[in-house]
C-alpha cells in the first residue's frame, strides 16, 4: 500500500474517536517514530510502497489506539519541556500544566536560594518536575520520592538515559515517619493526586482507563489529605528562604491556599495558561 493512501486510512479510524485536528497529530507522531520521516518527508514520498513491517507495527498501534490506549503509553514516552520521557501506565504522562508549575519555579529562582541546594520532588511519577528541576539547577540536590516502586524504577531509568541525575527514593507521603529520611530543604515541589473521584464521569476514557488511579484521585472523604503531608514535612524541613510549590484541583484553589494560610504561611495561587487555579507557591517570612 502506498505511504499516502496508508496515513488517510490510519488517520480516518482515528477520527472515529478523536477530533480531526488531535487525530492528525496523533498520526504524525506515530508515522515519525515507525517511519523515522518527518511529515513534509512522508508526504514528499507519499507515492511509495510502506514497508511491510512498518505497515505491521503500524497496525498494532493503531488497535491500540482505537482502544483509546494513550499515545504516550503506544509509543512509550512523552515529551516535557524539551525532555524525552519514557512514561508507561504505572505512572501519569505529563501535562503542559505541570511544564507551567516548572517555568514558575524556574522563573522565580532568584526568590529562592540561589541557587537552590536542596530539592524534593513529592510523588514523582516519571520523574518529569525531578528532572526538568535538575536540569533547570544543575547543581542541585534533587530528590524525587513516590510510593510506587514501578515509578522510582522508571525516574531512575530517566534520570540515567538523560544525564540528569536525581536522587529517587521509595517513600510514602502519607506516612510521618519517613519525614525524617530528608535533608533540610530550599524547595518543596509536588503534583499530588488532587481529581476528585466524582469528576471522573467527565473524564476521557484514555485518561480514566490508563492512567493510574492512585496517582489522579484525592480520597473522597479528604481530598486535600496530600497537601496536609506536603505541610507536615514542609514545616519541618523547609530551610528559611525556602518554598513550596504544588499544582492544584482548579475548583480547590482558595481551600487548598488556606490551608497554608491557617499556619502562618503566605501564598500565591495562580492559573495555568486555560485561566484555571491550578498552582500554589507557599512561603514563610524569616
Amino acid at each position: 500500500m502506498q505511504l499516502r493512501e496508508y496515513f488517510r486510512k490510519f488517520i480516518q479510524e482515528l477520527n472515529a474517536i478523536y477530533p480531526a485536528g488531535e487525530a492528525g497529530a496523533i498520526a504524525d507522531l506515530v508515522f515519525r517514530e515507525v517511519t523515522g520521516m518527518s511529515p513534509t518527508r512522508r508526504i514528499s514520498r507519499g507515492d511509495g510502497e510502506i514497508p511491510a513491517p512498518d505497515q505491521q507495527e503500524l497496525e498494532r498501534m493503531l488497535r491500540e489506539l482505537a482502544g483509546y490506549r494513550p499515545v504516550q503509553y503506544v509509543l512509550g514516552h512523552a515529551p516535557f519541556l524539551g525532555l524525552d520521557l519514557k512514561v508507561d501506565p504505572s505512572v501519569l504522562i505529563p501535562r503542559p500544566e505541570t511544564g507551567e508549575l516548572v517555568e514558575w519555579i524556574t522563573a522565580h529562582g532568584s526568590g529562592l536560594p540561589d541557587p537552590p541546594g536542596t530539592i524534593v520532588d513529592l510523588g514523582t511519577g516519571s520523574g518529569c518536575i525531578a528532572i526538568a528541576l535538575k536540569q533547570r539547577f544543575p547543581g542541585a540536590l534533587v530528590i524525587a520520592t513516590d510510593c510506587s516502586a514501578a515509578a522510582i524504577a522508571l525516574t531512575q531509568s530517566n534520570s540515567r538515559s538523560l544525564e540528569l541525575p536525581v536522587r529517587a527514593i521509595r517513600a510514602n507521603l502519607l506516612d510521618p515517619a519517613e519525614d525524617s529520611s530528608l535533608p533540610v530543604l530550599d524547595l518543596v515541589v509536588s503534583n499530588p493526586p488532587y481529581i476528585s473521584p466524582s469528576e471522573a464521569e467527565d473524564m476521557a476514557p484514555h485518561v480514566l482507563n490508563f492512567e493510574p488511579g492512585d496517582a489522579l484521585f484525592a480520597p473522597p472523604e479528604d481530598p486535600l489529605v496530600f497537601y496536609r503531608s506536603i505541610l507536615r514535612l514542609a514545616e519541618q524541613k523547609l530551610a528559611p528562604g525556602g518554598s513550596v510549590f504544588v499544582e492544584i484541583n482548579e475548583s480547590l484553589g482558595p481551600e487548598t491556599a488556606g490551608l497554608f494560610e491557617e499556619r502562618g504561611w503566605k501564598t500565591d495561587l495562580r492559573k495555568d495558561l486555560q485561566g484555571k487555579d491550578r498552582m500554589i507557591r507557599a512561603w514563610r517570612n524569616g
